[in-house]
């Protein structure tokens, strides 16, 4: 499963691992999250997604953008890490597009604890 739940802190947060997947696996990895994203209260979500090693392309970007969109209502904060430069720019595009709170990161422990200080009112 490459949608899961983790614990961090005194928060749960939707852990989405997109990490070396092809896109066919990744495109279902991203529907799998909306269905499970979508089951919980408005702007109660915290969203971690690891793209690291994924291969980005433009079918790619649209589905990402398309899943931003479905999920936008249900989440509070976004955190991604696995990017290279590159893939930053195009993300932080995205982040504009979606406008959610969101923010890149070069570790998932950082990621988490950034979603923590959101959760905290800090960020």
């Amino acid at each position: 499963m490459s949608v899961e739940i983790i614990s961090y802190k005194d928060i749960s947060i939707i852990y989405t691992n997109l990490s070396g997947l092809a896109k066919e696996e990744g495109f279902e990895v991203l529907q799998e999250a909306v269905d499970v994203i979508s089951q919980y209260p408005p702007k109660s979500v915290y969203s971690l997604i690891n793209v690291e090693g994924i291969k980005i392309n433009s079918a790619f970007i649209d589905e990402i953008k398309r899943v931003g969109k479905s999920n936008a209502p249900y989440v509070k904060g976004t955190a991604a890490v696995g990017l290279t430069s590159m893939t930053k720019l195009i993300a932080r595009t995205m982040i504009k597009f979606t406008g959610r709170k969101a923010e890149l990161f070069d570790t998932v422990e950082d990621a988490k604890e950034w979603l923590y200080l959101v959760h905290m009112g800090e960020k």
